[in-house]
């Protein structure tokens, strides 16, 4: 029979190894959730969108405001008069792209804040906002990078999406070409600091959905497609220049498409398969400079979880939401099909630390959870974890003794 000394350092022991032989800073040990705050206060709903890399981020709430997380609390930007507002990215000097919509009015400007304290100013389109006409923009800034410059969508005259960019400190629209068909579009997290955006396009007539790269806004090029495959998409990029969106390989079930995670390492690469967690779907949406991608994957279960890929590994996300929110009915958005196409997934981002957001929802999509899910560095969860125990161990033996 053991001692509880040697019970303790056996467990110590033994977490150690197992650490050891499972560790890397993306297992299940190694992650810290946190709600940022709201779990307290489900008043208003935040719906996370973009991280950038001094951890600050940029949400849309239920109340019509663009919000930023900065120094452990929530701010609203501030908002022109008589309009709504929403976010969709923010970059390392504090600049937000999103758009603006006047109060009962069904329509859109693209903007952006030139700082978290800033008015935002509203970037060019091609149908001008004047309520007392009948074609009205539906506009959006849905990515900006360190320089300033956004990238987004800009609806036409025929009826339909343009990709737009704006360059930085300039509200000039440059039109981005498309593939013939009505929507071209680039979504959050989409532009590089070298000016590298992607996106993804319809072909003439809708007849297959397409991923794109543009270069400084130059012409539209084709990512590559899977062997087999017709369509593809570009959903997120990295300063690298490697692109990860999905993808098909002409498989498919009574719901559609079957599309499948992919790595593009170059605009002109072939596509890598990334992998899920055992299901037939999924997606990457967001890259980081060190190459770790999240998105989501089908898993055995036939539901959507957070994924990540990350040296070779795809890790589980789920497995770092608390059991007691699962049990109170949180759950992320699990739909296996609505997160395999950007075109329906919810929201998803990664910076150069690592930390992760996204959101959570409760029952049936009543009340959203912002999600952040940090890192902790393998080593030092081992040593505080190991030294932990054999600490218990230490003060049980002294415990003991001081019995005899």
């Amino acid at each position: 029979m053991f001692t509880t000394r040697q019970t303790l350092q056996r467990s110590a022991l033994m977490a150690i190894g197992v650490l050891a032989l499972t560790g890397s800073p993306a297992l299940a040990e190694n992650y810290v959730f946190s709600d940022m705050g709201r779990l307290s206060d489900l008043s208003t709903s935040y719906y996370t969108r973009g991280i950038n890399n001094l951890g600050q981020v940029i949400a849309e709430t239920s109340d019509g405001h663009a919000s930023v997380w900065s120094n452990g609390s929530w701010t609203n930007l501030p908002a022109l008069p008589g309009y709504t507002h929403t976010a969709q990215d923010i970059n390392d000097t504090g600049q937000v792209s999103g758009s603006g919509s006047p109060t009962g009015v069904d329509a859109s400007v693209a903007m952006r804040w030139d700082s978290l304290s800033s008015q935002p100013t509203a970037l060019t389109g091609l149908i001008p906002l004047d309520v007392t006409q009948t074609l009205l923009p539906f506009d959006a800034g849905m990515t900006i990078n360190n320089h300033g410059t956004v990238a987004g969508r800009v609806w036409t005259p025929a009826g339909g999406f343009n990709a737009a960019l704006w360059q930085p400190g300039s509200t000039v629209l440059t039109e981005l070409g498309g593939l013939g068909g009505q929507y071209t579009l680039i979504y959050n997290h989409s532009i590089n600091d070298a000016g590298l955006a992607a996106g993804n396009g319809q072909t003439t007539n809708g007849e297959a959905l397409r991923g794109i790269a543009w270069d400084n806004g130059g012409p539209p090029q084709l990512l590559a497609l899977l062997p087999g495959g017709t369509n593809n998409e570009g959903d997120g990029i990295n300063n690298l220049g490697q692109i990860v969106g999905s993808a098909n390989n002409g498989a498919f079930d009574d719901n559609g498409d079957i599309n499948v995670p992919v790595l593009w390492n170059s605009v002109t690469d072939q596509p890598t398969l990334l992998g899920t967690l055992g299901g037939a779907r999924g997606m990457a949406i967001g890259i980081n400079d060190n190459g770790q991608i999240v998105g989501w994957s089908e898993a055995l279960d036939g539901k959507a979880h957070l994924t990540l890929w990350d040296d070779g590994q795809i890790i589980d996300l789920n497995q770092f939401i608390p059991a007691d929110l699962i049990a109170a009915g949180w759950h992320i958005y699990d739909d296996p099909f609505g997160e395999s196409s950007i075109q329906t997934s919810d929201f998803l981002d990664i910076n150069n630390h690592g930390v992760i957001i996204s959101t959570l929802y409760q029952g049936d999509f009543a009340s959203t959870l912002p999600l952040m899910l940090t890192p902790v560095p393998v080593p030092a969860a081992v040593w505080l974890f190991g030294s932990g125990l054999v600490g218990l161990a230490g003060l049980a033996r002294r415990r003991m003794q001081s019995t005899h």
